[in-house]
């Protein structure tokens, strides 16, 4: 049986003896340098604080505190705060904070928007990442990105890479290519690409691409024969006859576009079916083949994410045509949704 947090609250005075697991510790404006903590502790700095673990330790920062963390720990950042991450640890950074990412580490950067009297600012955390570290951006979250690092970014983040990096922009996002990176775009993403970095494109959209230098340009648009070939290029979860697909859906669980369709009910059936039609966006219900998929086409409207339990024989994909969206595909009904998913430290669960 799983042992019941302690919501015990405490002040650091400096004696570990006093730290139990699942202690909350709160840290104000001491610079503590290297500190082992017992397994489950979550720790809290505010205002100058600084810190470094080697632990899995979950630590919360604010203010314009700082941590070094090392050996899988997890922190999240918010207002000013900044940490460096380092051998497989996590970060998940908000407001203005900053971090910098090494060694297999993982960031996940948000943008957030608050109301300061009638203005509305939108702060902009920003990360580095090197040495095969990963990062997933949003709304309009920023990265540089270098030495064999990853950075998949949606609505508007942006990105510079140098060296080996990897970046694969959606929707409304854009990076800035250097030296030998790589960019992979879709869905309106744009992309300036210089010295000789690489642009792989997946859709039909040119506008927004300029190469410069020795860059090299690729376009790639999916096409599938069949919905077998569909299903192995997709990595869907199937079971047996069935496939999971996902849904984003309002809070009301109507749909974000017409409003209309409300996927709570017991069977939902599609107003304007069509099985003849030869197009991907309308004339169906259209799920995606994965919870970040999904939300791609709506991000950081607040929402709900939907799994539903599907017949292979009853979704369509489109044949022989090159797809913009060949993670999409549509329904005429479907069952009740089976799980509605939350994420959670940057995982659909």
């Amino acid at each position: 049986m799983r042992k019941r947090r302690n919501l015990r609250i405490i002040k650091w005075e400096g004696d570990l003896l006093k730290v139990k697991p699942y202690d909350e510790v709160l840290i104000e404006n001491l610079n503590l340098g290297l500190v082992s903590f017992p397994q489950n502790v979550v720790v809290v700095l505010k205002g100058n604080s600084k810190i470094e673990v080697k632990q899995e330790v979950f630590l919360v920062l604010h203010n314009e505190s700082k941590a070094i963390i090392r050996n899988g720990g997890h922190a999240r950042l918010y207002e000013d705060s900044s940490a460096e991450f380092y051998d497989n640890s996590k970060g998940n950074l908000y407001d203005n904070s900053s971090g910098k990412f090494f060694d297999f580490s993982v960031g996940y950067l948000w943008s957030t928007t608050k109301s300061f009297w009638q203005e509305k600012i939108e702060e902009i955390p920003f990360g580095y990442f090197y040495d095969n570290s990963r990062g997933h951006l949003t709304g309009r979250a920023a990265g540089f990105f270098t030495d064999y690092s990853q950075a998949y970014m949606i609505d508007r983040a942006r990105g510079t890479f140098f060296r080996h990096a990897l970046g694969k922009i959606a929707d409304a996002g854009a990076g800035e290519f250097h030296e030998t990176s790589i960019g992979i775009l879709a869905f309106k993403a744009s992309g300036t690409f210089y010295d000789s970095s690489i642009c792989i494109k997946e859709d039909s959209y040119m506008d927004n691409i300029k190469l410069y230098g020795n860059s090299k340009f690729f376009s790639v648009l999916y096409k599938f024969s069949s919905k077998k070939e569909w299903l192995r290029w997709s990595g869907a979860e199937v079971e047996g006859d069935y496939v999971y697909l996902y849904k984003w859906v309002r809070e009301d669980f109507k749909d974000f576009y017409g409003g209309t369709i409300d996927y709570s009910q017991e069977e939902i059936e599609a107003p304007d079916w069509d099985p003849l039609f030869n197009d991907e966006c309308g004339k169906g219900l259209h799920l995606a083949v994965d919870p970040w998929t999904a939300f791609t086409f709506k991000p950081f409207a607040k929402g709900r994410m939907l799994k539903f339990k599907v017949p292979i024989n009853d979704f369509v994909v489109l044949l022989n045509k090159p797809l913009i969206f060949p993670a999409k595909v549509r329904v005429k009904k479907l069952s009740k949704y089976i799980e509605e998913l939350h994420l959670k430290n940057g995982r659909w669960v």
